[in-house]
């Protein structure tokens, strides 16, 4: 097992080497498959030469207290299986307390168990709206509709939900679509009070795990509302612009020494 080291916040992503596959052995021993003790001197030596905070925390007064750890880590990792390989590594990632080191195994996360995942949420608060009975609400020219209702979308396209008004000037965001694992048709994605003009309303906003986060929510302009960063656009009735993506990464001279390169993030995903 090999264990990728991550120096997150704009810091490169960094994996040990290749290592020579081991010897044929009629039984090798667990830990020697693991490899932990080639892990931990290869993660030390990454850190030392790449992570940007080593310095600052790594200093006359603080060595002797990390060449300490180090000796005990490495003990540690010289036995250590493979199930236990991760966790005693950490313990020596602890000494600079940066959330910005982690550690990841190469083989990646499990698959996903999208049936579960349904089946976990399956009594998440839900409307009875589908696409096409709310359309009909919305073209049914005999109701009297709240300005916010209708049809919407988020600023990067994952989710599109319907808005309606409930009661004491409440809306409720329903989902019409989404990833169909997380979430699916018609369960609530947000509640939020009625933005006067100029204010903000008190919402809440269910994330990808269903977990509730308390935000405001402004109306910035007849069709768009902000959701404390989050955008969103009516897409129905009378829809407005959705402005593209923003570009990923530019690069530009200020003058002739100095060049500006920004990155939309410091996402991984950026990292190519």
């Amino acid at each position: 097992m090999r264990l990728h080291l991550l120096l997150l916040a704009g810091l490169p992503l960094l994996a040990p080497a290749q290592t020579p596959a081991p010897a044929p052995s009629p039984a090798p021993p667990a830990a020697t498959a693991c490899g932990c003790a080639q892990n931990f001197s290869r993660m030390t030596q990454l850190i030392e030469a790449n992570y940007a905070g080593y310095r600052d925390k790594v200093t006359p007064a603080t060595r002797p207290q990390l060449d300490s750890l180090t000796a005990a880590i490495r003990a540690q990792a010289d036995t250590a299986r493979a199930s236990t390989c991760g966790p005693v590594l950490y313990k020596w990632l602890r000494f600079f307390r940066d959330g910005h080191l982690a550690l990841k195994n190469e083989q990646g996360p499990p698959a996903v168990d999208a049936a579960a995942i349904r089946a976990r949420f399956a009594a998440a608060p839900r409307l009875p709206w589908t696409r096409a009975s709310f359309r009909a609400y919305l073209d049914d020219a005999a109701q009297t509709r709240q300005p916010l209702e209708g049809i919407w979308r988020d600023d990067d396209g994952g989710y599109e939900v319907g808005i309606v008004a409930g009661a004491a000037d409440q809306y409720q965001g329903f989902i019409l679509r989404a990833d169909s694992i997380w979430w699916t048709p018609g369960q609530v994605k947000f509640t939020f009070a009625a933005p006067a003009p100029g204010t903000a309303g008190a919402g809440t906003y269910f994330m990808r795990n269903h977990a509730p986060e308390s935000r405001q929510v402004r109306a910035v302009s007849d069709g768009v509302l902000d959701m404390q960063g989050s955008k969103w656009f009516r897409t129905y009735p009378r829809p407005v612009p959705v402005p593209p993506p923003a570009v990923a990464h530019s690069f530009r001279m200020l003058d002739d020494t100095t060049a500006l390169y920004r990155i939309a993030s410091f996402d991984g995903n950026f990292r190519p």
